[in-house]
């Protein structure tokens, strides 16, 4: 699982994942920097990437 506190302590992150989005849930990436998203996006980026297999992504939800 990646925790909230582990995409803090890095500057940039990408996350692999279904991400839930306004009108569709997207199979893709959540890129962030500083702990702030930046970018999502169905394109694989380069780097390192933590891929959280079948769980889902809820940007802004904080648990």
């Amino acid at each position: 699982k990646v925790g909230i506190n582990k995409i803090n302590n890095m500057s940039k992150r990408s996350i692999k994942g279904k991400i839930i989005l306004d009108n569709r849930i997207l199979e893709g990436y959540l890129i962030t920097e500083n702990g702030k998203i930046i970018k999502i996006t169905p394109e694989k980026p380069q780097g390192e990437i933590s891929d959280t297999g079948n769980a889902f992504i809820v940007p802004g939800f904080i648990d």
